[in-house]
């Protein structure tokens, strides 16, 4: 699972070098699912539930891509 972590970050680090636009991260938080950027160590906002991050991620303007974390800590595209 870690490995395939980090093979996410560096694949979104050289999409982000690319276009200059962000990779939105769903990830598990204490206060439910929250919304990152790629590299941040605060969250843009949180959500009770993953569905309303999720939709939240794809208002963003910028965003060209969006990685949800499952409760297991796995993560996948979306």
């Amino acid at each position: 699972c870690l490995k395939n972590f980090f093979n996410i970050i560096l694949i979104n680090i050289n999409i982000n070098k690319e276009s200059n636009m962000p990779v939105r991260y769903i990830v598990n938080h204490e206060y439910g699912w929250a919304v990152k950027n790629a590299n941040a160590k605060r969250a843009i906002k949180t959500f009770r539930t993953q569905e309303e991050a999720i939709k939240y991620a794809k208002q963003l303007n910028d965003t060209t891509g969006i990685v949800v974390q499952s409760r297991d800590g796995s993560f996948r595209k979306n």
